[in-house]
């Protein structure tokens, strides 16, 4: 669905946007861990590689798109809705 079906395209979105796009498509369904899981597979490190550090930042991300993405969703907030209008 999301039109990332390779690693190389995943590599080429990279772990972030990637993360972006599905937690537009999904909502609350794409969780900060499944950031952490594209980080790890676009850097093709095992995940035991990936530091606390790393993590936390990952998390301050995930918090921003979700930020991002929820004002752009309220009509109050002054931006344009991009989420899909269920009817």
């Amino acid at each position: 669905e999301a039109g990332i079906d390779t690693p190389a395209k995943l590599r080429k979105k990279g772990a972030v946007e990637t993360y972006r796009l599905m937690r537009f498509m999904y909502g609350r369904k794409a969780t900060a861990p499944f950031l952490f899981a594209l980080d790890i597979a676009v850097r093709n490190v095992h995940w035991r590689e990936q530091t606390e550090a790393e993590k936390a930042k990952l998390r301050v991300i995930a918090r921003e798109i979700q930020r991002q993405l929820d004002s752009a969703a309220d009509p109050g907030a002054g931006g344009p809705n991009w989420r899909k209008q269920r009817p």
